[in-house]
């Protein structure tokens, strides 16, 4: 009895996170949160400087670079061969920039008014969102093949070896990315010189 009882409970729990899963997967992807202002220094003339790249740090030639106020677009760009893009003519102020999938909000200062920490430019990532951990309808299958057959902990072993072999894969990703952008922040200072002589 006490054995069949033990089977009961957790089946029944690993039900309840299978369905619990199902109702977050139906409630969709949620969007990152744009609390991050980062300020920048304007160059001469209200030129506001970036790179776009994508994921693997690669640069993106042909992206159009919107810039708002609000919800007005109120300037853009296309970047060159080398993902480099300048906006002129702009003020201080709030602004939102959009440059493919990427989008930041940024705090455009005069070169006068600007506090030390300000960058000069920035670059922007352009890639799709990803969002992990949904296995979709082949999850809940996979869950309920698994309280079926028994080895619930088996199951949920293999779902964290792999976890983590994602993980360090990601930490790899990141820092071949960190690079890449190291790499393209060298780039636009050569560029960034050139253009102000």
């Amino acid at each position: 009895m006490k054995s069949v009882m033990k089977f009961a409970v957790t089946g029944l729990t690993c039900l309840g996170l299978t369905i619990s899963s199902a109702i977050v997967m139906a409630a969709g992807p949620v969007a990152p949160a744009t609390n991050n202002v980062s300020d920048i220094a304007l160059a001469p003339g209200g030129t506001f400087f970036g790179h776009v790249v994508n994921a693997q740090g690669t640069a993106l030639e042909g992206t159009v670079v919107k810039v708002y106020k609000g919800k007005s677009e109120v300037a853009s760009s296309v970047t060159d061969q080398t993902g480099l893009f300048a906006v002129k003519n702009l003020r201080g102020g709030v602004y939102r920039v959009s440059a493919g999938q990427a989008s930041g909000v940024y705090r455009f200062w005069t070169e006068d008014a600007a506090p030390p920490n300000a960058s000069t430019k920035t670059v922007l990532v352009s890639s799709p969102q990803v969002v992990r951990g949904q296995l979709g309808a082949l999850g809940a299958l996979g869950g309920a093949g698994t309280v079926a057959a028994g080895g619930a902990a088996i199951g949920l072993g293999s779902l964290s070896v792999m976890n983590l072999n994602e993980s360090q894969d990601l930490n790899d990703d990141l820092s071949d990315l960190q690079k890449r952008l190291q790499d393209t922040q060298k780039h636009l200072d050569e560029i960034e010189s050139i253009v102000t002589k």
